[in-house]
């Protein structure tokens, strides 16, 4: 009797499965390092907008907070997540005065894109 030979596919296997171990490999250091570039990158309108959310509870009148735009605010880049920004506040005071009172509120933001403030100093 003659034994029927059986094409050998292993190594045709074995190299299918390396390929697609490879390409998920691949995608995944692609999309990691997006989401990385896309976290590191924030703006100035970011920066400052946080600093005005986490300064509003500290006010008398938060609800009157006039805060000026974007531009007006000096930022400072400590590092890629902690930022240091100086800038002021129109709001009323207790007696419903409007009052000019300037702030330096550091913030550092986390990988999950939340806000925590640091420091808050009012001054003059």
């Amino acid at each position: 009797m003659e034994e029927e030979k059986k094409p050998n596919t292993g190594g045709a296997t074995l190299f299918t499965i390396g390929l697609v171990i490879l390409g998920v490999i691949l995608w995944f250091g692609i999309t990691l390092s997006k989401n990385q570039s896309k976290s590191t990158t924030v703006s100035d309108y970011e920066i400052v907008k946080a600093c005005q959310r986490l300064i509003e509870p500290n006010l008398k009148a938060p609800k009157s907070a006039e805060f000026p735009s974007t531009s007006e605010a000096s930022i400072d880049r400590i590092a890629s997540n902690l930022f240091d920004v100086v800038s002021y506040v129109d709001a009323q005071n207790s007696f419903g005065a409007m009052i000019r009172t300037f702030y330096t509120c550091k913030v550092r933001r986390s990988y999950g894109g939340s806000w925590e403030l640091i420091d808050l100093t009012f001054g003059d």
